[in-house]
């Protein structure tokens, strides 16, 4: 009784993904053999254990060679990307694996959680809980909203201050985690100045700390905007 495994696609034919991975691509379900889909259409290959991850072989201390499973780091995704992933690659686990002697151990752990395929040297299935963990971002503020919200702040602290502010408090949230962070990003600041270790960013306007608002500009994105300020008040703080 092996680890879980999925088939890919390797000189034109479907192989065990312990095989080796080399120039393997992933593999579309519909070139799974149908005694290889599950009910939802995830590859799953009968007669083997259902944990998420890949093999590969090692060297022991003897010098045989052996099989190991390496089990991913568990990811974060949100809802909404989870969501965009093309139906025949997500799905809902509801294959039930009583040929497995420890099915009744692991079966809460696997049965009605969802599941998404991935190539991560070689095509895998994640399942949630186990692989990977989806964080519900249907109440965070989308890109428009947040750049309407620092637009609206720079605005006001103009109106009140006459004069455009030094910089912004922000709150960050970081790509590959998913957590926030509250931060101050610089506008109108030279980076050698007393204050640097209290700036996490420099921007050189405000278009420019919008598009921080965007995915894909840096490793984080700007998730909310507290409000401006000016250099002198930083002086004044200890």
């Amino acid at each position: 009784m092996g680890d879980f495994r999925i088939g890919v696609r390797h000189r034109g034919r479907i192989v065990p993904a312990e095989r080796g991975f080399g120039n393997d691509k992933p593999v579309h379900r519909r070139e799974f053999p149908e005694r290889l889909h599950d009910e939802c259409g995830l590859g799953i290959m009968h007669g083997v254990q259902p944990t998420s991850g890949i093999r590969e072989t090692v060297q022991d201390s003897q010098g045989d060679f052996c099989n190991k499973l390496k089990l991913p780091a568990m990811r974060k995704i949100t809802l909404s990307e989870y969501n965009s992933i093309p139906k025949d690659y997500r799905g809902i686990w509801t294959v039930e694996r009583w040929d497995l002697p420890n099915w009744a151990e692991i079966r809460e752990k696997h049965m009605g959680k969802r599941t998404m395929m991935v190539y991560d040297k070689g095509t895998c299935l994640l399942v949630e809980g186990l692989g990977f963990e989806i964080v519900d971002d249907s109440i965070w503020k989308k890109a428009d909203e947040v750049k309407k919200e620092i637009g609206s702040h720079f605005l006001k602290f103009y109106c009140e201050q006459g004069r455009e502010p030094h910089y912004a408090d922000c709150t960050i949230r970081w790509c590959d985690t998913l957590e926030t962070e509250e931060v101050r990003i610089a506008l109108a600041m030279d980076s050698d100045n007393e204050k640097d270790d209290e700036i996490f960013f420099y921007c050189d306007s405000l278009e420019n700390l919008k598009s921080l608002a965007d995915k894909g500009k840096e490793d984080f994105i700007i998730a909310g905007c507290i409000g401006f300020g000016i250099y002198e008040e930083l002086l004044q703080t200890t």
